[in-house]
């Protein structure tokens, strides 16, 4: 079960046209919705990458309000 969402947790993930996912081609662009920033990608990894680096990131600005 989903619990609330959160906008600082929101992306938009847009794919090329061209994207085969059986075939390993996937890229496009993947955007942080409450911060604006954005990234190309032309891989699972890098698209995997961005969200990792986005989210850490809100966790550790989390831990350290309290």
């Amino acid at each position: 079960m989903i619990g609330v969402l959160q906008r600082n947790k929101a992306f938009v993930i847009q794919f090329a046209a061209d994207v085969d996912i059986e075939a390993g081609k996937l890229e496009g662009r993947v955007e942080h919705v409450a911060s604006s920033n954005w990234v190309h990608f032309n891989s699972l990894d890098e698209l995997l990458a961005f969200l990792d680096r986005i989210l850490s990131g809100l966790r550790t600005s989390a831990r350290r309000q309290f």
